[in-house]
């Protein structure tokens, strides 16, 4: 069992120097300008989705870094009193124009991801985009990860882009949502975990990439994952033990159900290519109806209809 003394491991929290702007979301996160010279955004404990966000992002960031999904550093973040009273943009909104000063503490703070001079960053891409995405088989491979880690809410990533290649890479971020329980969660494929344009999956060889994601999140062992949670300097006031037991022992359970989520992935992506067929073919006839309305010949259209999913 978890011990319920843990210490912050070794990554010490930084501390702002600069409040920048309020940023969209439940949590009402800010971002900051910390005195390490890195930007991030912070959550804090008091936020209005729960204390518990803090850990399941601190913690679910380790374990996707660790299974080798691209994910931004993290940093705990010291706020002092001071620092909130000078700026009310970190404050909580309420009901109505009623304002609510966050409590001071460690928060959670989440590098943002920057551009260089030879990069644009974007939190969304058009779907004509998504082959320039170099590791868009890392959306796959963050599905399984999702609905093995209950994940309860769409995914969210941005993406840079290197301006000379146009080669895009995507980082995925906000994992506040996870570790959820299965009343929530859920094994709906459709409903959450999905990016939101589930065009990102298209042409993409399920059969052959989702087993090596598959065997990743198999070969964690509970020492290992416990270990994990001592290793990653995530602040002891940030969980409560008994929780993580639950969420180790859940997540060394459902690895044996990996195999059902790769089924569930599949069909829901076989599913979506065919109601884009479905749509393409009544646009067609649609088509043809207007032009027959018109006088014009009637022609057939060909088109390839290459099935990409066993």
């Amino acid at each position: 069992m978890m011990q319920s003394n843990l210490k912050a491991g070794v990554l010490s929290p930084t501390k702002p120097v600069q409040f920048i702007r309020k940023m969209r979301g439940g949590a009402q996160s800010s971002l900051i300008e910390a005195e390490d010279g890195n930007f991030y955004i912070i959550k804090f404990p008091d936020n209005p989705q729960g204390p518990d966000v803090l850990f399941h992002e601190a913690f679910g960031t380790e374990l996707m870094g660790l299974v080798g999904l691209p994910v931004s550093d993290w940093r705990p973040v010291r706020i002092h009193a001071n620092f909130i009273d000078q700026n009310r943009g970190l404050w909580f909104e309420g009901y109505g124009s009623a304002l609510r000063p966050p409590r001071p503490g460690l928060c959670f703070g989440s590098r943002l991801v920057s551009a260089t001079d030879q990069e644009s960053l974007y939190e969304m891409l058009p779907s004509s985009w998504f082959e320039l995405i170099s590791n868009r088989t890392d959306f796959l491979g963050m599905l399984l990860f999702d609905l093995w880690a209950l994940h309860n809410d769409n995914r969210q990533a941005v993406f840079l882009q290197d301006l000379q290649t146009r080669l895009i890479r995507a980082t995925f971020i906000d994992h506040g949502a996870l570790f959820g329980k299965l009343s929530q969660a859920g094994l709906n494929v459709g409903r959450r975990t999905t990016f939101l344009d589930d065009k990102v999956y298209r042409n993409t060889d399920v059969s052959s990439i989702l087993p090596k994601w598959e065997a990743r999140i198999r070969a964690l062992t509970i020492d290992g994952l416990y270990a994990l949670v001592f290793a990653s300097s995530i602040p002891c006031e940030w969980y409560d033990p008994c929780k993580v037991d639950e969420i180790l022992t859940g997540l060394l359970e459902r690895q044996a159900q990996t195999s059902t989520y790769i089924s569930q992935i599949t069909s829901f992506l076989n599913e979506q290519y065919e109601r884009r067929e479905h749509r393409e073919d009544v646009r067609i006839q649609g088509a043809e109806l207007r032009s027959d309305s018109l006088g014009g010949s009637r022609t057939s259209v060909p088109r390839s209809r290459r099935r990409v999913l066993p």
